[in-house]
């Protein structure tokens, strides 16, 4: 595990932390407005309670794509856009299965990888991120 944390890059290890506090967030949040009277306790991620399931998975890393745009400055310096551009291409090395390669696929689309190389402001990111996801969920 050290050796594999070692070799990824820094928003590769951002985007990791991200999701998973993202996942333990939604849990504690949902139970804040009542989720856990309506199942009795705690929701739990699926039956086997670990990993959370694709669906757990998914939300939270579209919770933390778009949080991330959110936060972003107003107008973004080389090295915070090229950050933001290696977070959602991450998505594309991280996440498991037939997600990663959707998004590999609306990614290369020439007019899409144009407008995602050309981002450069907070606004611009919200909107990457935004269309991005709505071509994941068509």
């Amino acid at each position: 595990v050290e050796e594999t944390a070692k070799s990824m890059g820094a928003m590769q290890r951002l985007f990791l932390v991200m999701v998973v506090a993202t996942a333990f967030t939604g849990v504690v949040d949902a139970c804040d407005k009542g989720a856990c009277q309506d199942y009795g306790s705690e929701p739990k991620f699926d039956s086997s309670d670990r990993p959370p399931s694709a669906a757990v998975l998914g939300r939270a890393t579209w919770t933390m794509l778009h949080t991330t745009a959110a936060y972003l400055p107003d107008n973004l310096k080389p090295e915070e856009a090229a950050g933001f551009k290696d977070l959602v291409s991450s998505v594309v090395n991280l996440y498991p299965g037939d997600g990663a390669r959707l998004i590999q696929t609306i990614i290369d689309d020439p007019s899409f990888r144009t407008e995602f190389d050309l981002t450069d402001t907070a606004e611009h990111a919200q909107l990457v991120i935004w269309k991005l996801h709505n071509a994941v969920n068509v």
